[in-house]
């Protein structure tokens, strides 16, 4: 009977966290309760250990300490090469340069010239001319 109100005061002291900052040692009087009060020093360890988890860090032990602001706020500026912008900019230059300057006008550029009436007409009799082809 002792020993289920020993183990019953541990489930209320793992459960509430205020029995756990006051972790009282229980006094046993057989084996059984002996194991118990053994088990309840490794949950009083664990408990401690959680216990660090609450005290506060020191700014100066932590990594935040060495990491630089920039890699907050931007933490991909150092992931591009520093001549990416210059490539960029060339191959966008280059690119106007031959569409906009160095090319030859082609059909393509002379139907978008045409006006629209005109090309209408024009497919709608290369369509007649292929359905009497395949009529025949």
């Amino acid at each position: 009977m002792l020993g289920n109100i020993i183990k019953n005061s541990l489930l209320l002291y793992s459960k509430s966290a205020l029995f756990r900052r006051c972790n009282v040692r229980q006094i046993s009087c057989n084996s059984k309760s002996r194991w118990e009060e053994i088990a309840s020093r490794n949950q009083s360890t664990a408990l401690e250990s959680e216990d660090d988890l609450d005290k506060p860090i020191k700014y100066s032990m932590s990594k935040a300490a060495t990491m630089r602001i920039e890699e907050y706020r931007n933490p991909y500026e150092d992931s591009r090469p520093w001549y990416q912008g210059y490539v960029v900019s060339a191959s966008l230059v280059v690119f106007l340069i031959y569409f906009c300057i160095l090319r030859d006008e082609n059909d393509i550029d002379n139907l978008i010239y045409c006006d629209l009436n005109e090309t209408l007409s024009r497919v709608k009799k290369e369509e007649e001319e292929k359905l009497k082809l395949k009529s025949k």
